[in-house]
């Protein structure tokens, strides 16, 4: 694999990783694009711990995928449900 690709991905990784990280941690109406940017960074994860051979990221890359997936239903798909009032 050439070394600007390479170089590519960790910059790919490193702007949608932390953008990510701090979507997610805002709870505001931009959150839910925080699991998208997550998303987009994994197949640049997975290449670059293949490339590295490190494999114990490499297994953990799996299971971030599939957090994201997670996150990308709950945010965008799932339905929202209303809160109702208890009577006391």
């Amino acid at each position: 694999m050439p070394e600007w690709l390479l170089i590519l991905s960790e910059i790919i990784i490193f702007v949608c990783g932390t953008g990510a990280i701090w979507l997610l941690n805002q709870n505001n109406k931009y959150s839910k694009y925080g699991v998208l940017l997550g998303l987009f960074s994994e197949p640049f994860w997975f290449v670059s711990a293949y490339h590295s051979r490190s494999w114990g990221i490499f297994a953990l890359t799996f299971i971030y995928t599939v957090s994201y997936i997670v996150g990308v239903y709950n945010f965008w798909f799932r339905k929202k449900q209303t809160k109702s009032k208890s009577k006391r």
